[in-house]
Formats: C-alpha cells, structure tokens, sequence
C-alpha cells in the first residue's frame, strides 16, 4: 500500500456530530495519520495560489497509509470573502467573529461569507484531485439543538430563541446545510459517488463495531477497535440547559438548594425541551424532502435514526 505525505482523504465534517469521537479514534489508529488544515479551502480567490499554500502545509507532515485532513465546519459551505493578510503556517483555523457570525438579523448578502458546497468540493478538488472524502450525518433535531446551545452565550436576554439563532449568519448557513441531499450531491458532482463515504452519527452510537469495520475497509487500512477510555469529550455547552430560554427558574433554585444540577435532572424529571413543538415541526416540514432524497442517495432508511421523513 502506498504511502502518502498530503492527504488523501478529506473529511467533510458537520460540526458537533462526532467530530471530536473520530480524532480520537484517528489518533489511536496505527496506519491513520490526521491534520486540521481543511479549513483553508474556505480561503483565498485563486484557485493555484490557494493550491500551493495548503499544500505547503503538509511539507514536513509523516507519510502514512491513510492521511486524513479534516475541519468539522466545512459542511456549512462557508466561502469567506476575503483572505486576511497573515502567516496561516502556525494556525488551526480560520478568522471567526461572533460579531458577524451570530449578530441577529444577519444579512445573508455574500459580504462575509457565500455558503456553497459546489464551490468548496471544487476547490477541494483541485488542490487534491484524487482525493476521496468522508461525512458524518447527524438528525436534524439533535443537531439544531446542539449548534443553538452552542452559541447561545453569545445572544442577549430576550433574543436567545431559536428563531433568533436562524436570524444569524451561522444559523442560515447551517439551516442551508443541513439539506444533506444538496452536500452529498455536490461533492458526488466533484469526486464521484464511489469516493464518498458516509457515516451516521446514530448508527455510530448503536453499533460501533460494524460502523468502524466499514470506516476502514473504505480508508483501506487494517480495522482496530476504538479504545473509548482514550477517547476525547467535547465537554461544551450542547450538553448545558442552564441557558435554555422558558427554564423554570423556581425549579432551579430548588434543585440548588437540594445540591442537585440540572445534569442530574433526568434522573428526577423530565427535562424542559430545548426546541418549542414549532420549532420541532418547522425542522420537520423543512427537512423531509431532503431526508427523503439522502435516504434515497444511501440506499438507508434514515426514517429509523429520527431523521425527519
């Protein structure tokens, strides 16, 4: 088997959809070796100047049987527009400002950022021709309630509801790219449908084993079982209620007063939805013509992991 000092497969990620499980497991693999250099592909107008930059990256990196690059916000399409003026040698990702990416009532103009997946897996492709790549897929509704929490910090009292995260820059392009159909679509345009491999987060959960089987026989390296005590935690705030907008502040103080955390929660009561019925059913109406088609486009009932049908 052929060594390789660039990448030879790029990961596609979908932010908090597994991405921190997969390094890890990327580490512990003996014939993986892993960069976080994808991001750059968001980068730069020209496309051989881009070209010649992102591979300079890898000029130093060990040669392995399977060389992974991987950026786990690719999968919202950002193009910026503009390339800063700096040494991005020593970086691990691009600019990100709070100040455009979630203001409320963001204008989706093409000023800051154009989400595209065509555009990227071109660029993608032409830096690595022969590249293949590789997505994680996660349900709609477990993802939408993760990325809200995420940037949940960032909004003021009395504009932290969901339909305030979709006003954002980075809630439109993610309600834009959680049409899967249009992702894989696209990248199967570029590299074909037999050079993408896709994963389900769901499935990861439920059958680990035959999951990782199918990762490495599609990376073309020797299955080796994941090492879960090894393993990274993403420990940020998707996993947090103490944010959510509509919590019942009474109960809260109570359980403080008992010592109990609202991590704790679930062993007492359920606990109080981070999505309101109407956001549920607008996801629902939004999305299930796209699940309808990916379930289509993977031969795989996506119906049966909750994904909106």
């Amino acid at each position: 088997m052929d060594n390789h000092t660039k990448p030879n497969i790029v990961y596609v990620g979908y932010m908090r959809s597994g991405s921190t499980y997969l390094r890890s497991y990327f580490t512990q693999h003996p014939s993986i070796h892993w960069t976080r250099r994808a991001w750059f592909f968001q980068l730069e107008s020209d496309d051989e100047i881009r070209k010649q930059r992102y591979l300079k990256f890898f000029e130093n990196e060990q040669s392995a049987s399977c060389f992974i690059d991987m950026y786990e916000s690719l999968s919202l399409g950002y193009v910026l527009k503009e390339t800063p003026q700096k040494d991005y040698s020593t970086s691990i990702n691009p600019e990100w400002s709070a100040h455009w990416a979630v203001k409320l009532n963001g204008r989706m103009d093409g000023t800051v950022i154009s989400p595209d997946h065509a555009e990227l897996a071109r660029r993608i492709k032409h830096a690595l021709p022969d590249a293949r790549i590789l997505i994680v897929l996660r349900n709609q509704f477990d993802w939408f309630r993760s990325m809200y929490l995420h940037y949940l910090p960032h909004f003021p009292a009395g504009r932290c509801f969901f339909v305030d995260f979709l006003s954002t820059l980075e809630g439109k392009a993610a309600a834009y790219a959680a049409a899967y159909d249009r992702l894989l679509e696209s990248y199967a345009a570029c590299f074909g449908k037999e050079n993408i491999h896709v994963m389900i987060l769901e499935e990861i959960a439920s059958d680990e084993e035959n999951v990782l089987h199918g990762l490495c026989r599609f990376l073309e390296v020797p299955f080796f079982p994941m090492d879960l005590s090894e393993a990274d935690q993403n420990k940020a705030l998707s996993t947090s209620y103490s944010l959510v907008p509509e919590e019942q502040s009474a109960l809260r103080g109570l359980l403080r007063k008992l010592g109990l955390t609202f991590r704790k929660l679930s062993s007492i009561r359920k606990r109080p939805p981070i999505l309101s019925e109407a956001d549920e059913a607008f996801i629902r109406s939004f999305y299930a013509v796209s699940n309808y088609r990916t379930s289509v486009w993977l031969d795989r009932d996506l119906a049966c992991w909750g994904y909106p049908i």
